[in-house]
C-alpha cells in the first residue's frame, strides 16, 4: 500500500544527482551492515543498530512489526510500527517485513533522522507470480518533547514509497505459443526506484528526498490489459527488456513540518502494472 497522511491509494500498489537549495545540513545516505547474528543492521560506527520483531496484531493471525533500536549496545526502544493506516484493505499473499539496509542521517549530528522498514507482499499466479516492495520511512527523533523525560527516541512514519517490484505473467499455453515466443514463455515487469536526501534542503531537521524510479517491460509491448496470445510472434527487436517511459521518472519530495509528512507526487495511475502483485 502507498500510504501517507494525505496520499491514498486503493490498491497496493543509483545514479544520484543533487539540487543545492541554500546552506542547511548535510544529510547523507550510509549503509546500514547485519551484525554477526543477522538480528540487527547498524551503521559503521556500531552506535546504533535497528531490528524487527513482532507482535500479534489481531484475532486472524496478523502480526504487527516492532522496532528494536539499539544506542551504543543499550536498547532504548522496543515499540509497534503502525505501517499501514486503519482503513487500509485486507492484502493478499505472503508479506514479510525487513529494516531497509540504509539510513539518512545528518553527519553533523543525530538528532533525528530516517530509517526504513520494507514490507514485501508476494504472491503465486498459475506459471507466474508478482512481488512488491514498499518502503516505510520512519524519522527517528531523539530529542523529541514526548521523548526527553523517557530518555527514548520518537518514531513517525513519513512517507510509503513502492521501491522494487517483478511480475511474470505466464504466456505460453500450446506448443505453437512456445515456437511464437520463442521459447521466452513470460511476460516481465521490473520496477526499481532509489531514494536519496537533497543536500541543502534541511527544513525542519529532514531533508528533502529525490526518488529515482527505472520500469522496465518484456515483450516492449507487454500490457496487464491485452492477451499476449493474439500478438504477432516475437521478433528479433521484441527479445529485449525495454525501459517504461511512463513509469521512469525523477521526482523531488519535500518535507512538510506543519503536516509531519513528506509531499508525494508520482504517478500513480502510470504504475498500477507494478506496485499492485
Amino acid at each position: 500500500m502507498i500510504r501517507s497522511k494525505n496520499f491514498r491509494v486503493a490498491a497496493l500498489a543509483a545514479t544520484i544527482s543533487f539540487w543545492n537549495f541554500g546552506a542547511s545540513a548535510e544529510f547523507v545516505r550510509a549503509e546500514l551492515k547485519p551484525d554477526d547474528q543477522g538480528q540487527f543492521y547498524c551503521n559503521d560506527a556500531g552506535d546504533w543498530c535497528f531490528g524487527l520483531a513482532s507482535v500479534p496484531e489481531n484475532d486472524e493471525d496478523h502480526n504487527a512489526p516492532v522496532l528494536v533500536v539499539q544506542h551504543h549496545g543499550v536498547e532504548v526502544s522496543h515499540q509497534k510500527i503502525d505501517l499501514e493506516n486503519a482503513e487500509s484493505e485486507q492484502v493478499f499473499g505472503w508479506q514479510k517485513t525487513g529494516i531497509w539496509p540504509a539510513w539518512i542521517n545528518d553527519t553533523e549530528n543525530d538528532k533525528a533522522f530516517l530509517i526504513g522498514i520494507t514490507t514485501t507482499t508476494s504472491v503465486g499466479y498459475s506459471g507466474g507470480g508478482a512481488s512488491v516492495s514498499m518502503l516505510s520511512l520512519i524519522r527517528v527523533d531523539t530529542a523529541s518533547k514526548e521523548g526527553a523525560a523517557a530518555g527514548v527516541p520518537s518514531f513517525d512514519v513519513v512517507a510509503t514509497l513502492p521501491v522494487k517490484s517483478s511480475k511474470m505473467i505466464r504466456a505460453c499455453f500450446s506448443e505453437q505459443d512456445v515456437i511464437d515466443r520463442r521459447e521466452q514463455c513470460h511476460d516481465v515487469y521490473e520496477f526499481q526506484a532509489d531514494i536519496a536526501p537533497v543536500n541543502g534542503t534541511g527544513g525542519k531537521r529532514l531533508p528533502a528526498l529525490q526518488y529515482q524510479a527505472r520500469a522496465s517491460k518484456f515483450p516492449p509491448w507487454a500490457d496487464l490489459m491485452e492477451d499476449s496470445t493474439t500478438k504477432p510472434p516475437l521478433d528479433d527487436q521484441d527479445m529485449v527488456k525495454s525501459p517504461d517511459p511512463d513509469c521512469s521518472f525523477n521526482r523531488v519530495f519535500g518535507f512538510d513540518g506543519d503536516a509531519d509528512e513528506y509531499h508525494i507526487d508520482i504517478p500513480v495511475s502510470a504504475c498500477i502494472t507494478y506496485w499492485v502483485p
